[in-house]
């Protein structure tokens, strides 16, 4: 299953988790490192709604969502060289 990145398009970025709920988005820092790299469901407002003081989405950070949470561990990997977190809040499954 193929996954989307959003780097300075909020607008395809709300577009996207608006039309797929039942997604999953990846979140991480800008450039994207092995450090930081989380999964969200697409669906709760972990990333629906901005964090207090932000103005933007996916200016500072950098979103891939995809339909598959698999799908989203492998990029992850295969292009971050890293293994992403699952969110304790909205807990992916």
């Amino acid at each position: 299953m193929s996954s989307v990145k959003f780097e300075d398009n909020d607008a395809g970025y709300l577009q996207w988790i608006g039309a797929n709920p039942g997604g999953f988005v990846l979140n991480g820092y800008r450039p994207l490192t092995p450090d930081y790299l989380v999964i969200h469901r697409a669906d709760k407002n972990c990333v629906r709604k901005l964090q207090r003081g932000a103005q933007f989405w996916t200016r500072d950070y950098t979103k891939v969502c995809s339909l598959d949470l698999e799908s989203l561990e492998t990029w992850a990997r295969q292009n971050v060289g890293g293994r992403p977190k699952r969110c304790g809040n909205c807990k992916p499954e």
